[in-house]
């Protein structure tokens, strides 16, 4: 009987700790409070993902192409020059334009060497 009575003290001790709350992490109402509950960068700036035409010739056969790309990934800014860097296990994606003129290069590497390169401009 002790040891049943032991069993069950322990089992309802330890749900009733289960869902004990810190209060003073929910009552704190600083500057972290409201960082916390503010979406992430990439929801925040979803709808302003810019786009670019890109003419971007393949270095092997020489074939221009021709189309427009949203800018992903991972994005760093220097004044008016952005970039924009990608990769995986396979290869990696770079382009970086002036917000001023619209206008910069794009790099496509595979895993060894640069397989496409070109141009973006009309970068909104």
């Amino acid at each position: 009987m002790k040891r049943l009575f032991l069993a069950s003290l322990l089992a309802f001790s330890f749900g009733a700790s289960a869902y004990s709350v810190n209060m003073d992490e929910i009552t704190n109402f600083g500057n972290q409070m409201r960082d916390r509950f503010s979406p992430p960068h990439e929801i925040q700036k979803a709808n302003n993902v810019p786009t670019c035409l890109v003419n971007v010739k393949n270095e092997k056969t020489g074939k221009i192409t021709r189309t427009r790309l949203k800018m992903i990934g991972e994005h760093s800014q220097k004044g008016t020059q952005h970039t924009y860097h990608e990769e995986d296990n396979t290869g990696s994606t770079t382009v970086w334009y002036d917000s001023r003129t619209g206008k910069g290069e794009i790099s496509i590497m595979d895993s060894q060497e640069v397989i496409a390169s070109g141009t973006v401009s009309n970068c909104k």
